[in-house]
């Protein structure tokens, strides 16, 4: 009997049905289907299919939260494109192939994967990504920002005043890319700390399994602690700040987008080093206070689920066109509302920077920043009794924050109206696109407050009036507004971690958080 002649041809993977190749493509990694796209033409039409893409994000725990839900068919391939990147970084650590450096393309995809809460994130330090972010030194202010004088023709680069609408060579697209730099740099920084709490944790917990007699190595590693979260010089009072004037006739459309930018990318670094320098005040007792009861941590990102949620639905996607000026604004549909700013309470801080680190004819003054923590012991309230019902105030001083819509016209206490100015320098809401949200009066360690917010919700900028229990307006952005009644009138941004605002005179600063979202708060005397 003769066999059957050999086939003259074997039969090649391009002569398998699609839905066989996808199958087999989805047991590959997916660097290796990334590859065998550029075998034919034949086996990239069967095998670039969003179900083969897909199965390389579901159920897989580099994504624990998944893709925002609104992504399209193509967006299972542009995340797992992203996830290919963050691959190598990771392999390039593990077998210390140098100092890892983000490239300004990195961005299209890097600050997509930190909202998932992608492992990338345990890659990545500061170190990493400053060069992208804001370039801190005391001569940034002048480095980012012409001249520009006021309308008066006075000086606006005096230390101690804020610039109006500045000129900066940066282009719009320069600016985009620090923004979306900054918000890495912020996202480094907590989660550096909240990597460091951890250790502290564990250290905790190893070091009361020894005998109590034996401190050789916790006091070893107190210090390291404090090295490892310690700035060599505070960066927080050497962030630049300005204000926008909306209405001056000086301000194009296309500036006005590209100063808005800016701001937006100025407020993200100073977070990053707000969280590092106040996170180490608390620990060396360096607030307003000598108790740190009461006093809420920073956001970490041990802590960030929450805050990244209302990026997440409108996250655009990664390598997309658009995709670096779309997320600098993702945030903005979730978070500037009334709801986001009614809903639960808020905490925060105030950093007052004054003259640290800032040479003067004595040399260096001081050390740190001092900071004065919302909800922190504050003696005079307590023992006069204002945190309770009492017969001097018509309300209680409370220590947390809550905020809640009023009317454009509606008065502070009957204490007057101001004019309503700051932010983006613009009055009313003839378009509809501004809200006002009003504080309780609260105490920090330091002082009472009260605030009232004028939200833009196309930009993120908030004009911010503050008053004292008594009804007495803070100063503003450029040291006005002491009277009585006549409240402050200042910039601040709303950004994906809280509301910042600098707050004038010397540089100090504001942030304001959810306090669901503090790393932790310190427990009662």
């Amino acid at each position: 009997m003769t066999a059957a002649p050999l086939p003259t041809t074997i039969p090649s993977l391009s002569t398998l049905p699609s839905e066989i190749l996808q199958q087999i493509s989805t047991y590959l990694p997916s660097s290796s289907v990334i590859s065998l796209l550029l075998v034919n033409q034949s086996l990239k039409r069967a095998v670039d299919h969003w179900s083969v893409w897909r199965s390389f994000i579901t159920n897989n725990p580099r994504f624990p939260n998944g893709i925002p839900r609104s992504a399209g068919e193509e967006s299972w391939k542009r995340y797992v494109l992203a996830d290919i990147k963050a691959r190598r970084w990771e392999e390039s650590k593990r077998s210390g192939g140098g100092k890892l450096k983000v490239d300004v393309q990195d961005l299209r995809w890097l600050p997509m994967l930190l909202v998932v809460e992608h492992p990338v994130l345990k890659t990545l330090t500061p170190e990493m990504v400053i060069h992208l972010a804001i370039q801190i030194s005391p001569s940034s202010q002048t480095a980012l920002f012409e001249k520009s004088p006021s309308e008066d023709g006075a000086d606006q680069k005096q230390r101690l005043i804020f610039p109006l609408n500045p000129n900066t060579a940066l282009s719009l697209p320069e600016w985009q890319n620090k923004l979306a730099g900054s918000f890495c740099l912020a996202i480094a920084h907590m989660s550096a700390l909240a990597t460091q709490k951890q250790e502290q944790a564990q250290r905790q917990l190893q070091t009361e399994d020894r005998d109590e007699n034996d401190n050789d190595d916790t006091g070893e590693s107190s210090d390291t602690d404090t090295e490892a979260l310690n700035p060599h010089t505070p960066q927080l009072c050497k962030v630049p700040w300005f204000n926008i004037h909306t209405t001056s006739p000086s301000l194009s459309p296309a500036n006005r987008q590209k100063l808005i930018t800016a701001l937006h990318a100025l407020s993200q670094t100073a977070i990053a080093h707000f969280s590092t320098e106040f996170s180490l005040a608390i620990s060396e007792y360096h607030i307003a206070s000598t108790s740190i009861s009461h006093v809420s941590h920073p956001p970490t990102t041990s802590a960030l689920t929450l805050p990244l949620s209302h990026l997440f639905p409108h996250l655009p996607d990664p390598f997309s066109t658009d995709c670096v000026e779309d997320f600098g604004a993702c945030h903005l549909r979730g978070m500037a509302t009334p709801d986001f700013f009614e809903q639960g309470e808020w905490t925060g801080a105030f950093a007052y920077t004054g003259l640290w680190g800032v040479r003067t004819e004595g040399g260096l003054r001081g050390g740190r920043d001092i900071f004065d923590c919302v909800g922190g012991v504050n003696r005079m309230v307590q023992l006069s009794g204002f945190d309770k019902p009492n017969e001097r105030y018509e309300f209680v001083i409370e220590p947390v924050i809550r905020f809640r819509r009023v009317e454009n016209n509606e008065g502070v206490g009957g204490e007057g109206e101001g004019d309503g100015r700051g932010g983006d320098g613009e009055r009313g809401d003839e378009d509809g696109d501004v809200f006002v949200v009003r504080s309780n009066c609260f105490y920090s360690q330091m002082g009472t407050h009260v605030l009232e917010l004028r939200v833009r919700r196309s930009t993120g900028l908030i004009g911010v009036r503050e008053w004292n229990a008594e009804g007495v307006g803070k100063g503003d952005g450029n040291g006005h507004g002491k009277g009585k009644g006549s409240g402050s009138a200042r910039g601040a941004v709303l950004t994906p971690f809280g509301v910042v605002s600098a707050m004038g005179v010397e540089t100090s600063w504001m942030w304001l958080w959810k306090k669901e979202w503090s790393g932790a708060v310190e427990g009662v005397e």
